[in-house]
């Protein structure tokens, strides 16, 4: 979700990006550990004060392109579908599976630490890393890691969504190297 621009797909430390380790955002970075509230339109956010510990990035780092904390809210789906190459109005379904299907890329095309690190972290053998299993690996990942067993990929993105601006606004996002 704080990528600043789109990623080749033979950048090999953008592949390691793409691991799900449980203490990071796996391939969700792009969008992305436990949610916070839900933020509706009407909810003014505050931008915290003061600087973030070496390592994790703020809202404040960001205010200069987001402007607000809504601002978040509204840009990073449309920045997450460009980062795919999805249209900015392409469904959440379409989203997942763009990730599913570029994860299951980055295994395929990975070096052997690569995919031993993928296998570890989603959980899947050489053989069920594909397009459709790995989407559903990372779904199901996101529901569980957000307690949202039952929600609908709207309803994911969003979760996903708040949950990467809480962060931001309490100084827990940790900055994205590559």
């Amino acid at each position: 979700m704080l990528d600043k621009g789109k990623h080749g797909k033979d950048d090999a430390s953008n592949q390691l990006s793409h691991a799900k380790a449980p203490d990071d955002q796996g391939a969700l970075a792009k969008m992305h550990l436990a949610a916070g509230p839900e933020l509706s339109k009407s909810d003014k956010l505050q931008t915290p004060a003061g600087k973030c510990p070496e390592g994790f990035i703020s809202f404040n780092d960001l205010k200069a392109h987001y402007k607000t904390p809504e601002g978040f809210l509204k840009k990073s789906p449309i920045e997450m579908r460009a980062n795919y190459g999805l249209a900015s109005g392409a469904s959440s379904d379409e989203l997942f599976a763009a990730m599913g299907k570029e994860a299951a890329q980055v295994f395929k095309d990975g070096n052997s630490e690569v995919k031993e690190l993928m296998r570890k972290n989603y959980g899947l053998t050489d053989k069920e890393f594909t397009p459709d299993k790995v989407t559903e690996n990372i779904i199901a990942n996101e529901r569980k890691r957000l307690n949202l067993p039952n929600a609908t990929l709207a309803q994911l993105e969003d979760a996903i969504t708040n949950d990467s601006l809480n962060k931001l606004l309490q100084c827990k996002m940790p900055i994205d190297t590559n």
